[in-house]
């Protein structure tokens, strides 16, 4: 089958569409014909090379985190889907490689994509899981409340916006100036251009999701009493920094910086498409790909400036 792979560590350069063997479904697992698929920061780490550390040295290594598709076989003992389901996934914290004709995932890491909706159009919202969890799991965003989305025009930003202010929440968006239009068609109350304000003149606000990883602490410190900040992600040009004061947060008690990478199960995929069906959340596709472009879209994404997601569907 085709799957996207690279030999070294590099910029997108080194991203080529080769050929491996077709996965077989294990015990408890299920294979997958992957329609499409988006791109993730942390993928684009991991080819960089940012992430050798957990990645190590062996090549090729593969891309691709989420993906939608079909469920095109099952091994012994997997249950929840049937052969033919729609279904969109991730293949969880073993890595990569659902740039590929198919994939095989844990069972349970499946949820079935809701109907009527583009399977391409909907490898843009397995992230937003993250945004879910974030939000209604470990901020616990209530009604009235004021919520900060830094990176709001991004795949997991874009959702939280939707979501806060699905939620009740007051929104307010963090986002390039050419994405302040954007974030407001999906709900934010006020979108603020992120390079025309320091963090010293927002604020104060009840919960910040944070996108990006960079100066949390000057972010903190915009919580109200009882405010709850959480991250999804950390500076990787200063990462034991960035780890070390996520950690160190946890004196302040409720006001901590919660951080936490999503992996997401069946569970929280049925919330998804809970979500998506009852009109509360919708796909934002900035644009797709074919397979043989997977590069360009890894370097489209790293040029910054996207709104919602960069798919890559196999045609």
């Amino acid at each position: 089958m085709r799957a996207v792979l690279f030999d070294r560590y590099g910029g997108p350069e080194v991203l080529y569409v080769g050929r491996v063997p077709r996965p077989e479904p294990a015990p408890g697992e299920v294979l997958v014909r992957v329609r499409a698929f988006s791109v993730n920061g942390g993928e684009l780490a991991a080819r960089a090379g940012h992430l050798r550390l957990l990645t190590g040295r062996k090549f090729p290594q593969r891309v691709g985190l989420d993906f939608t598709g079909e469920v095109a076989a099952l091994g012994a003992g997997a249950t929840g889907v049937a052969v033919g389901d729609r279904v969109w996934g991730v293949v969880g914290r073993t890595g990569f490689g659902s740039a590929a004709d198919y994939v095989t995932v844990r069972a349970e890491r499946l949820g079935r994509v809701p109907d009527g909706l583009d399977l391409v159009e909907a490898a843009a919202l397995p992230v937003a899981t993250t945004a879910i969890t974030a939000l209604r799991d470990k901020a616990v965003l209530r009604p009235g409340e004021r919520l900060l989305v830094r990176g709001a025009a991004g795949g997991v930003g874009n959702a939280a916006v939707q979501l806060g202010k699905a939620y009740g929440a007051e929104v307010t968006a963090l986002a390039r100036a050419a994405n302040l239009d954007f974030v407001r068609t999906l709900g934010a109350h006020h979108a603020i251009d992120h390079r025309s304000v320091s963090p010293e003149e927002l604020g104060p606000f009840d919960v910040v999701l944070d996108t990006t990883g960079t100066d949390l602490r000057a972010f903190r410190r915009l919580l109200t009493p009882g405010g709850r900040m959480v991250t999804i992600a950390f500076d990787q040009t200063r990462l034991a920094a960035s780890l070390g004061y996520i950690a160190a947060s946890a004196v302040h008690g409720r006001s901590r910086v919660r951080f936490f990478s999503g992996n997401p199960t069946r569970a929280l995929f049925d919330d998804l498409a809970r979500e998506v069906t009852e009109g509360r959340l919708r796909p934002a596709v900035d644009t797709s790909f074919p397979l043989e472009e997977t590069a360009a879209a890894h370097r489209a994404l790293e040029a910054g400036g996207v709104r919602g997601k960069y798919v890559v569907r196999l045609d």
